[in-house]
């Protein structure tokens, strides 16, 4: 299982890298996620903020900020007013160790308006007999706040470290933002209570960016509150919002080549 996982999370978290161009005015990304399993319905609202070389990820409760000029990530518990400050590199920590392989997402011919941007819907399926996982995503080519986004994580990238051979690669293909995307997860589970007799279960999780804005963000934006106290213990917070496993799909996605491209009905 934990190698389709990491496939979703692949193709969640492969950043931009081909767009270029110098600094411009910041970005404000909002999104709306939902994720479905047995126990219910759970709605989440997050949004993104990036400027130059930093970025805030915020959601109810909590928020990140990432400062690459400081080499410094910054977690903030707005409920207990407290942050945490970590190095940059621990990060990488959470990201899957091996992202070779990852299915490519098949492009078809739906389009549709996201947050007044079209985009074009592309799928993506990989399993076997006892897991299954399937990805539909909206991505638009033409999102004038994309080239912000794309600075952002190509400057991240490289002062990780990692990721190189897949950067060299990723230039020379088409590039968008994922303004929609669907993963679901199916896997079979033994029913003992029932002999050889297996149950299926899914695991949905949904993102839908609702707004996008260019707009110049004040430096504050990218600093803790300065009446929040800084944690000794950065044990002590709550898990990075920017981890693969809370924010599944504010980041961008790399497309086929055009030359690859598959277009279905």
């Amino acid at each position: 299982m934990k190698l389709v996982l990491y496939k979703i999370v692949g193709i969640a978290v492969l950043l931009v890298l081909t767009s270029r161009g110098g600094a411009s005015a910041g970005v404000i990304m909002a999104e709306t996620s939902f994720a479905v399993d047995a126990r219910g319905t759970i709605a989440q609202n997050k949004t993104l903020y990036i400027q130059g070389n930093k970025q805030k990820i915020e959601e109810e409760g909590i928020a990140q900020i990432t400062d690459l000029d400081k080499n410094l990530v910054y977690i903030i518990d707005k409920n207990r007013r407290v942050f945490a400050e970590i190095p940059l590199q621990t990060l990488s920590s959470e990201q899957p160790a091996n992202l070779h392989g990852e299915p490519i997402l098949t492009k078809t011919r739906k389009t549709r308006m996201v947050a007044d941007h079209p985009c074009h819907e592309y799928r993506a399926a990989d399993g076997n007999k006892l897991e299954h996982a399937t990805i539909s995503a909206c991505v638009s080519t033409n999102v004038p706040e994309v080239k912000e986004i794309a600075e952002f994580d190509r400057n991240m990238i490289a002062q990780l470290g990692g990721h190189k051979s897949e950067e060299k690669s990723i230039r020379s293909n088409g590039a968008g933002l994922i303004l929609e995307k669907k993963s679901i997860l199916s896997f079979r589970l033994p029913d003992r209570s029932r002999g050889n007799v297996y149950q299926t279960t899914s695991l949905i999780a949904e993102t839908r960016v609702d707004k996008i804005q260019s707009i110049t963000l004040p430096p504050e934006t990218f600093k803790p509150p300065t009446d929040y106290k800084k944690l000794q213990n950065q044990l002590d917070v709550t898990r990075p919002v920017g981890s693969p496993e809370s924010n599944p799909a504010l980041e961008a996605i790399v497309l086929p080549p055009p030359a690859s491209l598959k277009t279905n009905s």
